[in-house]
């Protein structure tokens, strides 16, 4: 698998999630489609983390063939985070969290 397969499996799992987010907007969001964006967040975990291995190996002069496809790396923050927040909550409300200022 080269880096623009996995670019272009990022792509496709980004639109479907755009897809589904402005499902929920407009009210027609399943049980179902929650699991899916569920789905869809690990598997973008996981593509990127497989980019970052790919990349990370041919900086060091090593084969980026050799690169894991395993599962993503979630710290115990991140997944209580997102189990709060109803899985990964939606685009507004992450990049309000982003943008927030501290006191």
């Amino acid at each position: 698998m080269k880096d623009s397969d996995v670019l272009g499996r990022i792509d496709e799992l980004v639109a479907e999630e755009h897809h589904l987010y402005e499902k929920e907007g407009g009210g027609d969001f399943e049980p179902s489609d929650r699991v899916r964006l569920d789905e869809i967040g690990v598997a973008l975990d996981r593509c990127w983390d497989l980019l970052r291995q790919r990349r990370a190996r041919r900086e060091a002069g090593l084969d980026p063939d050799e690169a894991s496809r395993g599962a993503p790396r979630r710290s115990s923050t991140t997944s209580s985070r997102a189990a709060t927040a109803g899985a990964r909550g939606s685009p507004r409300r992450r990049r309000r969290a982003c943008t927030r200022r501290r006191p």
